[in-house]
């Protein structure tokens, strides 16, 4: 008989130290799917670990002996949702409602079907056909689940409360920004007297294509002679739009956000500069080999650029910004980009606090960009360095350009600073090879390759 999640937290906390190791099992909450009549249920409980200051959280499942974390299909994230569902209903966006179990709070924002939520905003939805789990995740760091219609976020690491975690999708809701996969709940916990946000949940997206194969393809496709560099244009364009439209849209105030702008201090200047050589440090102490080696032997050079970030002293308008944006980001759906991972994931790049300027999201896709280049040069060895460059430099210009023309249409010119986008770029190269580093050592050549550009080309191009 499998055991009972509501009174096991023994062989929980036994079957967590096997599986991850030394850790405290802080809270567990018991999950118990009822998929139908006759039908057999198998327990599950969404525990968290406690490491020092850290919390991670993990999902499990039961068999007919013991626990052990939870994959897709076992059932264990339907189970969570089917709960989630169950007991979270709030009438609106409110972070106070929803059912609190233990020291865990669910909210599920909206009661209604998943086809009404996509009428609602004219959003295409996957369609509730079975509940079949599946990973979609291509994001390292977390780790996502479709289930039944439903994008599970389980994250990996809790560091920020629900407000502050899930501020920009209100912000977006109340301004009638619509680009993003609507938001249906949220699942936190408290511990020593903090609540962290544990889990997300968006509507899935019908028929969506993930954002590093989309743009990685357009890229392929003109560097082997199948497609003109226009089709890769037009998707840059696409991505600058979607973006300036996005940072018009966190600069409008709302309900959520009163006062959405501000001008940098001299003290958060000072901060950006310190974060961004922080990471800076730390690249070059972990990234091993080759990339490491040309990270060290060029930091002296780098360091200069990140200098910029401080000074002098000037009017630079600060917002709520996505904060880890790249194309992979972006979903596309018919042809159209829709922006996602806006639940308060922050890079440890120049993110000295929840407002940061407009140049830090821009800088940080062009570089993906690049990234994007490298990537297709990787996979197509036969293609010239000279070709690459080419097709990176005229998709930054197209993006670039998008996003100044749709920020300008929206009323929002004067919101860039555009002398910080070389020096936040050059802030996000060392953040993107230590990322690698830690979670994706495959795309260490892919960041090399697009490092070594950038000091050929004595840094990132000011003027593109």
């Amino acid at each position: 008989m499998a055991p009972s999640p509501r009174a096991d937290h023994r062989a929980i906390g036994q079957a967590l130290a096997a599986t991850h190791g030394p850790g405290e099992l802080r809270e567990v909450l018991a999950l118990v799917d009822d998929p139908g009549e006759g039908a057999r249920r198998r327990p599950a409980a969404l525990a968290v670990i406690g490491r020092g200051d850290d919390l991670e959280p993990v999902l499990l499942t039961s068999g007919d002996e013991a626990w052990r974390p939870a994959t897709a299909g076992d059932g264990s994230f339907s189970a969570l949702v089917a709960t989630w569902r169950r007991l979270g209903v709030a009438a609106v966006p409110d972070l106070r409602a929803g059912t609190v179990c233990g020291r865990f709070r669910l909210v599920w924002e909206a009661p209604t079907l998943a086809a009404d939520v996509a009428r609602a905003v004219d959003v295409p939805v996957a369609r509730a056909v079975d509940v079949s789990e599946r990973q979609v995740s291509t994001d390292h760091a977390n780790l996502s689940i479709a289930v039944d219609g439903v994008l599970v976020k389980l994250l990996s690491r809790l560091v920020v409360d629900p407000a502050t975690a899930l501020l920009v999708r209100h912000h977006l809701a109340a301004v009638g920004f619509e680009a993003v996969p609507p938001l249906l709940g949220s699942v936190s916990v408290t511990v020593d007297g903090r609540e962290v946000l544990v889990a997300v949940a968006s509507q899935e997206l019908h028929g969506a294509q993930e954002g590093w194969g989309w743009v990685r393809r357009r890229a392929e496709n003109h560097l082997r002679g199948a497609e003109d560099l226009e089709a890769s244009r037009s998707v840059a364009t696409a991505l600058g739009a979607l973006l300036g439209r996005f940072h018009a849209a966190m600069a409008t105030p709302s309900s959520v956000l009163s006062a959405p702008v501000r001008d940098a201090s001299e003290t958060d200047r000072a901060r950006l500069v310190e974060q961004a050589e922080a990471t800076l440090a730390a690249a070059c102490r972990q990234v091993p080999g080759a990339p490491g080696d040309l990270l060290r032997a060029h930091a002296g050079r780098l360091r200069p650029w990140l200098s910029r970030l401080g000074g002098p002293p000037r009017s630079t308008p600060m917002i709520h910004g996505h904060g880890d944006l790249h194309v992979g980001q972006v979903l596309w759906v018919d042809d159209a980009p829709v922006l996602t991972d806006l639940d308060g994931d922050v890079p440890d790049v120049a993110q000295p606090s929840a407002m940061a300027p407009p140049a830090r999201d821009l800088a940080a896709l062009l570089r993906s960009l690049d990234h994007v280049g490298w990537l297709a040069a990787q996979r197509r060895p036969e293609v010239s360095a000279a070709s690459v460059t080419r097709w990176i430099r005229s998709v930054r210009a197209a993006c670039r350009r998008s996003y100044l023309d749709t920020l300008a249409s929206c009323g929002w010119g004067g919101l860039l600073d555009e002398r910080l986008i070389a020096p936040f770029e050059v802030a996000q190269l060392s953040h993107e090879l230590r990322y690698a580093t830690r979670h994706l050592p495959a795309w260490l050549p892919v960041a090399e390759a697009a490092l070594r550009a950038a000091i050929d080309d004595g840094g990132p191009p000011e003027g593109s």
